[in-house]
This record gives structure tokens, sequence and C-alpha cells, in this order.
């Protein structure tokens, strides 16, 4: 039996009766511990805890640098066992849990958690350490007060940065400095102070950060440029951290930048990349004309590889365009740019790409309708003569509402449906679903999705239809704060469409979806569609201008479906 390495399904089954246990609820694992000796153990760490911190804040003071009132805790289970985290929180006391982490795997993991104790508060765990060590004063179960606690705690230390780091550690910013997410506790009530106050440490602390940011129930959150140093700072001068993340960007961080600092960018990754020996797979972009001579698509796509149906209609992606062949060549040869830029890894691309331009630039005659089959045809055959020994995944994110109805045959999509599957060789094909753009059908999602027919000629049998989900809900751009998105995360984007409405003996449509995006409305109803940070990120047509641009919808969808294709096409 073949060995794909990109299926999970072990041919593994095991049937056990089952039996429901009882509804006492979850019974917690804790070890047994001689009181005496265990209290006596945490009381000294608490006592030395007190002691270091008001040692360290009259240093502070004394060379007049700002210093929080309270203390960051940070609480261990032993391995193995659990640690009672609810019971080390007290809102009433001011005593908040503000993170639970876990290190380790199975028998050998172990609980941490980080606990902010209020100035003035000092004595609440000692008192409870204290009333568990009172032998004189148990409960009318005949136990130590507090046992189930106190028996859960291993350790308790100072928490430093580390403890309120909540992503891999790998990721925690050393010397040089890291774009990351500070989390503020705040109750609703005072969220503009503690926004205001933080906002003046970062510029005392000359810390560049974002001017935007976040404002959720309880939580506000803000993106700041640290290093190690820095972020030690930052946990010894504010009493409201909760947490701290690395940033994950999204489209409209590297949009936003200049073009020398997107540059910068490109010139990091490129340092990064490198591309496998011997490669005969490539995506070939059936669209609009591609500019290789941006710096990230010029290692995958040569000069000799960029091919047009018409010789008048010139290989280059015309300028009056949305430069949509060269943002699908981007997705299609990178996937995730974003994701790369953030990375510091070697990025090692399996793959290349190679170009037909099937669309007249907007001062040629448009192509008549019931050309359209030839023309892809054309585009493939003329791909195949140029790459006789190369194995290509031919991507098509254009469509037409001409010519379809609910999935009966076009000569577009009979066409693709002969390329797709001839005597000579089979090609995989992959195009589009369609996208659905008007506002009124956006008012009645997830309605719309259906309702909405999918387009010509993805109707085609024989080709693989790319429809789109997305998981893109975070809003980080506070000038959008009235609104939401219209999709929840893992659903079906807004802006693709199906075969719902088809005759039943008709195929089934799209084949498979891929993120797209998602849509921001409000409640006046309205709506936008290009909010950068739902898009995806990619090369843009004019990097003399930007390097960077986004595309979305099923198009964005069918790039990275053609690049999981080339990927998959690449190892088999």
């Amino acid at each position: 039996m073949a060995q794909y390495l990109h299926l999970f399904l072990p041919n593994i089954k095991e049937s056990i009766p089952y039996t429901s246990n009882s509804t006492r609820g979850p019974q917690v694992n804790i070890p047994d511990r001689d009181v005496a000796s265990h209290s006596q153990k945490l009381t000294e760490a608490f006592e030395e805890i007190w002691k270091n911190i008001q040692n360290a804040r009259n240093e502070r003071e004394a060379i007049f640098l700002r210093s929080k009132q309270g203390t960051y805790l940070e609480f261990k289970s032993s391995i193995g066992f659990d640690l009672i985290t609810k019971s080390l929180e007290d809102i009433r006391q001011g005593v908040r849990l503000l993170n639970i982490r876990q290190i380790g795997e199975k028998e050998n993991e172990e609980i941490l958690c980080t606990v902010y104790v209020p100035s003035g508060k000092e004595s609440f765990f000692l008192k409870k350490v204290s009333d568990y060590a009172d032998t004189e004063n148990l409960t009318i179960y005949g136990k130590p007060k507090n046992q189930n606690l106190i028996n859960s705690i291993n350790d308790v230390k100072i928490a430093f940065v580390e403890s309120l780091w909540t992503d891999p550690i790998q990721f925690l910013p050393d010397e040089i400095s890291s774009w990351c997410e500070i989390w503020l506790r705040h109750n609703n009530v005072d969220a503009k102070g503690i926004i205001d106050d933080f906002l003046i440490l970062l510029s005392e602390n000359r810390i560049e950060h974002k001017t935007n940011y976040l404002n959720f129930p309880e939580r506000a959150v803000l993106i700041v440029k640290v290093n190690r140093k820095q972020l030690s700072e930052i946990v010894a001068q504010t009493d409201y951290l909760a947490e701290i993340r690395i940033a994950q960007e999204t489209a409209g961080f590297w949009t936003g930048q200049s073009n020398r600092d997107q540059q910068e960018w490109v010139e990091d990754l490129l340092g990064r990349l490198q591309i496998e020996d011997d490669i005969n797979v490539r995506v070939c972009i059936l669209d609009s004309g591609v500019n290789n001579g941006h710096s990230l698509l010029a290692p995958v796509l040569e000069d000799i590889h960029c091919l047009t149906v018409r010789p008048s209609w010139l290989t280059n992606d015309h300028e009056s365009g949305s430069g949509h062949g060269t943002l699908m060549s981007g997705i299609a040869a990178y996937n995730n740019i974003e994701e790369m830029l953030e990375s510091s890894e070697v990025i090692i691309l399996s793959h290349k790409l190679c170009s037909v331009k099937i669309i007249p630039p907007p001062s040629q005659e448009a192509t008549p309708m019931e050309l359209w089959g030839d023309i892809t045809s054309q585009a493939i055959n003329r791909t195949e003569i140029n790459l006789p020994n190369e194995r290509i995944v031919y991507c098509m994110a254009i469509t037409s509402v001409l010519d379809i109805d609910k999935g009966r045959p076009s000569s577009w999509s009979g066409a693709i449906d002969n390329i797709a599957f001839s005597e000579s060789a089979e090609k995989l094909i992959i195009i589009s679903a369609g996208n659905v753009v008007n506002s009124f059908d956006w008012d009645a999602y997830p309605e719309s999705n259906l309702t909405c027919s999918v387009q010509n000629p993805a109707q085609s049998w024989n080709s693989l239809v790319v429809g789109a989900y997305t998981e893109k809900i975070d809003i980080k751009d506070s000038s959008y704060h009235d609104y939401v998105p219209v999709a929840s995360k893992g659903q079906l984007s807004p802006f693709s469409s199906t075969s719902s409405l088809w005759e039943k003996k008709w195929p089934i449509k799209p084949d498979v979806v891929f993120e797209g995006g998602n849509i921001l409305r409000n409640e006046s109803g309205d709506f936008v569609d290009r909010y950068e940070d739902f898009g995806a990120l990619s090369t843009s047509k004019n990097p003399v201008v930007r390097q960077f641009d986004t595309i979305n919808a099923t198009s964005a969808a069918t790039a990275k479906a053609s690049w999981m294709a080339a990927k998959i096409m690449s190892v088999y």
C-alpha cells in the first residue's frame, strides 16, 4: 500500500465497552503532604518573596525608577498532579488569577499559573498556609483547612517575564526586539485610565508601539516592539499585566509600512530562501499576466516562462488592472507570506511558477464569450510546449456570471473538461468558484452562500473547484471599533458561492475550501470588503511603489489550493 505523507488515517480501531461514570464531577489529583514540613516550606517561600520584593522596590525608588505597587507570583504543581487554580483567586481582595500554563506532557506535566497580589494583601496566602498548619482548627471533616489548595502547591516564586509569557518560550524575545501583544486587565470602568497610563509608561521607556489598541471586556491588547530587557521593565513598572504573547501580524501590518521597510523584510526573506535542485513541478497562473520583476517572484518565475495567448497583449500584468495575476503568483509560490516574514527559519521552495496571460489589457478588444474555452486551451498548450518535461498545476481564478445555467455545461466548462481528462495526459486544473459580490447578498449571509451560484466555468466536472472559508475574525484597527465580522471563525466566507440551487444531476461545487477572508459590517448595514487584515498578503504588481498588497475571496483560496497541490505533487 502506498504511503502518503500528507494523510494521517491509521487503519486501526478498537472497540471498548462503555459505562458512564457517576456524576460526582471530575476528581482532582493532589499529592499527600506532611502538613508541618509543607506549611513550613511554603511559609518560608512567601516570607522570602515579600522580603525580596520590598528590597527591590526600595532600590528602584532610591534611583527614582517607577515601580509597580503589587506583586506577580508564579505557582507550580508537582509533576503529574493538579493545581487548584480557582482557589488562588479572590476578586474581593483584588487577588487575580492571570493565566494558567502547562509544561511537559502526560505523566511529566506540570501546571503553572500567574497570580497578581495587590499592595497590602501580602498576607493573603500566608493566612491560608497558617490556617492549613493549625492542627487545633480543623474542618468539620477533621482535615486541615485549605488542604486541597495547599497540598496542590509544590512551589511558589516571584513571577518574571517568563511567567506572563503564554506562547511557546522559544518565541520570547531576547536582545533583538520583536512585536508582542501586551494584555492588560481592567474592570471596564477604569479601562481608559489604565490604557493611558500604560501608554505613558511606553513613552517614558522609549518603547516603540502601535497607537491603536483593542479593548475587550476586562482586557485591553496593545502591540509593542520590545526586547527581553524592556519586557522586564514593563513587568517591574505596571500592576495591570495579564499576559504577554508574540504578535501574530496580519496583512495590514505589512502593507502599512513604507516601501523601504517592506523591501528590508523582502531582503531578509530572500536571504533565507532555498530553492530545491531539479524542480520539475510548477503552478501555471492563467490570468492577467505576471510582473515577475518583483524580488520574491524573480527566483521562481523566469522570463522565458512568462507567456501570452496573443503577442499584442504582452506578458506583463497590465498596469490599469488590479494586479490580479501578480497577487495570485505570490500566494501560489509562498502560500503564507506573513508567516514567512515573521519567521527566522530557512524557507525551502519545492516548486516554481509559470504564467500565461489570457486576459487582454483594456486597450485591446475583449475576447468574445464563445472563444473563452479556446483561449484557455491555447494557454495550456503553450505551457506544455514551453515546459514539456515538467508537471503543471493549472491555476485559474477567472470566472463569469455569463453562460451559467444552474450547472449546465457551457462551451468554456466543456473545453476545460476535455483538457483535464484527455487520452494523452490528465491535467490538474484548479478553478475558483466565483465570488458573492453584492452588499445585499452579504446582508443575507449565510443564506446568500446557497442562493448565489458558482460561476462559469466552475460547473466543470473534471476541474478542482475552490470555494472559501475563513478563520479571520480579529479586528485590530481601532477605526473599525463599531464593526463586526460577517462570518464566524471556521465558517464559509461571505464571498463564497455554491451549487446549492443547481439541478441534482449536475456536480456539487465547490470541491474544497481554503482561506478566503471575511467582511466587516456595522449596525447601520455598511460593509467593508477590503479590510486588509482579513486578506492574504501577497506580491504587489508595482514593487517600485510597494512590495506587498492583499488578495481575498475565492481567488486567494484558489491560489492557496494550487500551492498545496504543487507541494503534494512535488512529493509524489
